[in-house]
């Protein structure tokens, strides 16, 4: 496999694992039931191209990675502040 594509492969991976763990921290706050299967429908897709990814990458005998700790950082940090704000005004 190529190298831009094992670096395109593990970007994608660990992309996916932060929208996997943002859908997991909202869709603990939301009511609307329509919008909570969405993300349900939102987070299972993002299971199956994670793991379809991670499969890719075992087969060409390469690693994973994650995120940037700080990007990982700052993004939960503002989905839970926005969940807290919205909270607040219910």
């Amino acid at each position: 496999m190529e190298t831009n594509t094992v670096k395109l492969l593990r970007e994608c991976n660990a992309g996916i694992k932060m929208g996997m763990n943002a859908l997991n921290l909202v869709l603990g706050h939301v009511k609307d039931s329509q919008l909570k299967a969405a993300l349900e429908e939102a987070r299972d897709t993002h299971a199956i191209l994670g793991d379809e990814t991670h499969k890719m990458l075992i087969r060409a005998r390469e690693s994973t990675k994650d995120a940037h700790p700080m990007a990982e950082a700052m993004s939960d940090m503002k989905i839970k502040a926005t969940l807290a704000m919205n909270d607040s005004k219910s």
